[in-house]
């Protein structure tokens, strides 16, 4: 009999439909795992009806067998052993096909096992009832739903939900966003009107218990809080068998909360660098709060340093540094393991030197100030991701902790000294590099705004000015509505969604005047004693 092929092919086509219907049926993309099946069943058929046509090819050679034991050639029609031959085949296909089967369904199952449900707590991301239409303008649920997925921590999401009282007026912007992230809202009453303060918790706690029974292939639970009160939750959570993964703000949340859940994520408090300076020292624990009492540490420290009234910079210094031997000699068990909270410094600071202001140095921050007076010594401040500053050993930085680098002492009146006290506390000027905020003002004189976007005036202006960056033009836009040179519209939204107008066509001298004069007023406001008018125009070119 002649080898053939159109068996192999039909018995290929048919078990490559097969493999393909099922991967069709469960929407996943299996292409790969298909065309690996075709291959090899394909292989498989050609290879074994090789012998076949091998063996015809003997039987030629041997001459004519006798009629009775051979089959009718032109009749198309298969001896019992190549039939037979066949079957087995087809069996053994029919078997793979069964093993690729079971194991399509194991990875969906595995799959399943993944699957995430978020939670919001927008009352814990606001900080109470009392929030500033400024601080909701600051939050966004996208950049805290681009954290979570950045850290690997939320495989496939199958359901989000945020819990507020949805009716406050305040809330329209986060309405918005929540429509276009597919985030379900969940209506708490109690948010605002009544006051219930765990009103919102109480239905999370419920909807979330109610999913282990509802929906149990869910097996990842995170929940977007810093409130101790879901503790007992998350370990009801893990007796059913789930992952609970906790993200909040680093300065407000509960400890018992962050020790019980499996991973935390730590997202940036987006007001938090909004706070003003900190030249009259507002001492805080590790959790954000202030201090009621001292820290055990710093009781003991305070009993063997003697404070200083001094505001001479060099004898500051000096204390300072005697503060931090101390430290070395007597806390290096904490600095080995996990370092002391650069708070805790602050604290001791406050106590022992009450004339103590970063500006002395040149400097808008205590962070800063530390950085200096650590230079040449075995300890140092580092920063844990993403947000938190400690005083460590240079020789033994905890975990995934960063060394921020030594600073030198600068002149107060210099570039980088205004620029930074400038940028820190309300109102907020994030100016350009030199020569970019001249390009922007002449800009706006020439195109002046009226009642445009403020994302769409911040690419406008990119675009024609390129390649200044849309990141630098946003910054200098913000920078001018602090001045007031440009008027805002719709101030219940998101400043991305808010119309500027030009306040009056004015020159682009005029504007950098007005300009001027507010970043004057902002300096003096800080303990800077007087403006340099020189250094100051060196921020205005």
């Amino acid at each position: 009999m002649q080898n053939q092929p159109w068996l192999a092919l039909g018995v290929t086509t048919l078990v490559v439909s097969t493999v393909t219907s099922v991967a069709i049926a469960s929407a996943k993309p299996m292409a790969v795992m298909v065309g690996s099946a075709a291959g090899t069943i394909g292989g498989l058929l050609l290879s074994n009806s090789q012998p076949l046509s091998q063996k015809r090819l003997r039987r030629s050679s041997q001459g004519p067998k006798p009629l009775s034991s051979e089959l009718d050639l032109n009749s198309g029609s298969l001896e019992g052993s190549e039939l037979h031959q066949i079957e087995q085949l087809l069996k053994q296909q029919n078997y793979e096909l069964q093993k690729l089967k079971q194991q399509l369904h194991q990875t969906l199952a595995a799959q399943a096992l993944e699957t995430t449900a978020i939670f919001y707590d927008i009352e814990n991301l606001l900080k109470g009832y009392g929030f500033s239409q400024e601080e909701l303008t600051n939050l966004s649920l996208r950049d805290i739903l681009q954290t979570i997925q950045q850290m690997g921590k939320a495989s496939r999401i199958a359901m989000q939900k945020a819990y507020a009282n949805w009716s406050d007026s305040r809330l329209k912007a986060l309405r918005t966003e929540i429509n276009t992230l597919g985030i379900e809202p969940i209506q708490v009453f109690g948010f605002s009107y009544e006051l219930k303060k765990n009103a919102a918790d109480i239905q999370l706690v419920i909807d979330a218990t109610e999913l282990t029974y509802t929906r149990p292939e869910i097996q990842t639970y995170v929940i977007i809080s810093g409130d101790g009160g879901f503790s007992a939750l998350t370990n009801k959570l893990h007796e059913y068998g789930k992952t609970v993964i906790g993200c909040a703000y680093q300065n407000s949340t509960s400890k018992t909360f962050q020790a019980v859940c499996d991973d935390f994520i730590w997202i940036p408090d987006p007001n938090e660098d909004e706070r003003p300076s900190d030249s009259s020292i507002i001492l805080k624990d590790a959790t954000g709060k202030p201090f009621n009492s001292l820290d055990p540490r710093n009781a003991q420290l305070i009993t063997y340093i003697q404070p200083t009234l001094s505001d001479s910079p060099a004898e500051i210094l000096e204390k300072t540094r005697e503060i931090l031997e101390w430290y070395l000699k007597n806390c290096y068990s904490d600095l080995v393991q996990s370092g002391i909270f650069l708070s805790v410094v602050q604290q001791a600071i406050g106590h022992l030197i009450p004339e103590f202001r970063p500006i002395y140095w040149g400097f808008a921050k205590f962070i800063e100030y530390m950085q200096c007076a650590c230079q040449e010594s075995a300890l140092c401040t580092a920063r844990v991701p993403p947000s938190v500053v400690i005083l460590a050993l240079r020789a033994h930085i905890p975990g995934d902790a960063e060394i921020l680098p030594d600073l030198m002492a600068r002149p107060i009146h210099s570039v980088e000294t205004y620029r930074s006290l400038l940028a820190v506390g309300r109102p907020f000027y994030h100016l350009p590099p030199p020569g970019t905020l001249s390009e922007i003002v002449d800009y706006l004189v020439r195109q002046p705004l009226q009642r445009t976007d403020f994302s769409a005036a911040a690419d406008q202006i990119a675009i024609a000015l390129y390649p200044v960056s849309p990141e630098t033009v946003e910054a200098t836009l913000r920078t001018l509505v602090s001045a007031g040179v440009l008027v805002r519209e719709l101030v219940d939204v998101k400043l991305a969604e808010q119309k500027l107008s030009l306040a009056e066509h004015r020159s682009a001298a005029e504007i950098i005047d007005v300009l001027k004069r507010a970043m004057t007023q902002k300096l003096l406001a800080t303990d800077l004693p007087e403006v340099d008018e020189q250094v100051l125009g060196q921020l205005l070119v």
